[in-house]
Formats: structure tokens, C-alpha cells, sequence
């Protein structure tokens, strides 16, 4: 992890992908191709995403950032930090209604590109992308 562009970003080269994690975090890192293999990549590589979460935390807080990771409780439990909080759904279902969102708005982006979209395409094209995860979830 380093500053790309002045933000803190970390860049992938290899397997294929040349790209920065923040221009890919919401649509190739969260395909089917990806998420089906978290599990198995997560099973002999967890110990070293939470080595490198840690020093990424670690290094941005010496700079004078303000930190906040977002994931399992027993992952956490690995990132040091004196400061620490839980937050609590009260809706479970909060949960799958946010990662709904968040693969419409990528196929959103990938169809028309969000700096491209114009308002009149966005209400249209979401509720094709709704139509089309419902018949694949059959919701």
C-alpha cells in the first residue's frame, strides 16, 4: 500500500490485472469470479491480509489519518488499536440489502460509467439490474 495519486491505494500487477484496488473495488472485486474463491484464497492467506491490514493501519495512522476498518469480529481482534468500537444492525438484512446495492450501482458503472450516466438513464437501467439479480436469485 502506498499514495497513488495523493490517496492511499494499493496497486495490483499480476494474473492478468493491472489496475488500482480503488478502480476495480466495485466491479471485478466483487464479480462471482472473485467472491466464489474469498473463501478458499481466505483459508491459506488470512494470517498475511491481517499482517498487511495492520501495517497499513499503522502507517497511515503515523501520518495523521483517521482510520476505520469495517469486517468480522474475530478478524478485527488482530488489528491493534487502543481506539475500538462495535457497531450493531439492529435489521440483519441491512447487510444484504447493502451488498444488493453496492453490485447495482458497479453494473451500473460498468454499463454506463457514472461520470457518463445521465439522469435518465440511471432509474431504467437500475431496474434492469434489479430484474435481472431477482431471475438469477429468483427473489
Amino acid at each position: 500500500m502506498k499514495k497513488i495519486n495523493g490517496k492511499y491505494d494499493i496497486k495490483i500487477d499480476g494474473y492478468g490485472i493491472k489496475a488500482n484496488v480503488s478502480e476495480i473495488q466495485n466491479t471485478d472485486l466483487k464479480s462471482a469470479k472473485v467472491s466464489t474463491q474469498i473463501p478458499t484464497v481466505a483459508n491459506y492467506t488470512q494470517g498475511e491480509v491481517v499482517k498487511f491490514a495492520n501495517e497499513a493501519v499503522t502507517k497511515m495512522g503515523c501520518e495523521g489519518c483517521n482510520v476505520l476498518v469495517e469486517g468480522r469480529e474475530a478478524t478485527l481482534n488482530y488489528i491493534r488499536s487502543p481506539h475500538r468500537f462495535d457497531l450493531i444492525l439492529g435489521d440483519i438484512q441491512l447487510i444484504g440489502k447493502r451488498r444488493l446495492a453496492q453490485k447495482m450501482m458497479a453494473d451500473l458503472q460498468q454499463q454506463h460509467g457514472l461520470d457518463r450516466a445521465n439522469d435518465s438513464l440511471i432509474v431504467p437501467t437500475l431496474q434492469q439490474i434489479l430484474e435481472k439479480i431477482a431471475a438469477t436469485w429468483r427473489l
